[in-house]
């Protein structure tokens, strides 16, 4: 007992030290997890402007018979504006639509649009989307179909 007296003025300085440390070591982990959250929001933000166009083709009844039809996917949840499509077979580059390409997608949505297929425009095609969003301009997506 004796012994906490007389080093009370050591213990002080201890104690005081100890809860600098803690305190420095919250800091630390507050400012590491407010820096995780804000690029957490950051990549939010960014998905909230990204479109994402995927294409698929399949058939659908017509008046006579099955009709072809281009789908294109917006998985994105930002809008594709200037959205432009290119057909290339090994006749070069055709135009295979008979539907109009809309110029602008909204985010989780799709359009279908009306093919003609015949002899100068049988598949395989290589085919190219490109859009601009909110997020960047030029973007390309490029797929083979059948």
């Amino acid at each position: 007992m004796t012994w906490l007296v007389e080093n009370k003025e050591n213990i002080a300085i201890i104690i005081s030290l100890a809860s600098f440390i803690i305190s420095v070591f919250a800091l630390l982990l507050n400012f590491q997890r407010t820096r995780i959250a804000v690029r957490e929001d950051k990549d939010k933000q960014n998905q909230k402007k990204k479109a994402n166009l995927k294409l698929d083709r399949t058939k659908e009844p017509g008046s006579k018979r099955l009709n072809d039809v281009l789908i294109i996917t917006n998985d994105g949840k930002g809008k594709a504006t200037n959205i432009s499509l290119t057909f290339v077979n090994r006749d070069g580059q055709i135009n295979p639509l008979f539907g109009e390409l809309p110029t602008v997608l909204q985010g989780e949505s799709s359009v279908k649009i009306g093919m003609t297929i015949h002899g100068g425009t049988a598949p395989p095609w290589d085919i190219t989307v490109s859009w601009d969003d909110d997020f960047e301009l030029g973007n390309n997506y490029t797929t083979k179909m059948n």
